[in-house]
C-alpha cells in the first residue's frame, strides 16, 4: 500500500497547488457558514452557548485551523502555483526561441 498516494498525483504541480488552495478556502467558507467563529471565544475563557467546554474548544480549534489555512497557507500556495506556471511558461518560450533558426 502506498501511503504517499494522493488524489492530486495526476495533476500538474501548479494545478495541484491551486486545487489545495481552493479546498482550504472552501473549508473555511463552510466553517464560517456553520457559525464556528463564535466558538473561538474559548480563547478568552468564555463559553458561547450551552455546549460542553470540550465541544466548544474543539469547534473553536477547527475554525482556527480553517482560518489560518485560508489566510496564511492559501496565499502561499497561490504564489507557488503562479511561480511554477511562470517558470513553465518561460522555459517553454525559451525552448521555442532556441529551436528557431
Amino acid at each position: 500500500m502506498n501511503i504517499c498516494a494522493s488524489p492530486f498525483r495526476n495533476l500538474s504541480p501548479a494545478r495541484g497547488l491551486l486545487l489545495r488552495a481552493a479546498l482550504l478556502a472552501v473549508f473555511f467558507g463552510l466553517c464560517e457558514a456553520a457559525g464556528l467563529r463564535d466558538y473561538t471565544a474559548f480563547l478568552s475563557g468564555t463559553q458561547p452557548g450551552a455546549h460542553l467546554p470540550a465541544v466548544t474548544a474543539v469547534l473553536g480549534v477547527i475554525y482556527l485551523v480553517a482560518y489560518f489555512g485560508a489566510t496564511l497557507l492559501s496565499p502561499i500556495l497561490l504564489l507557488a502555483a503562479g511561480f511554477l506556471g511562470l517558470g513553465r511558461f518561460l522555459r517553454h518560450r525559451f525552448r521555442m526561441q532556441r529551436s528557431r533558426p
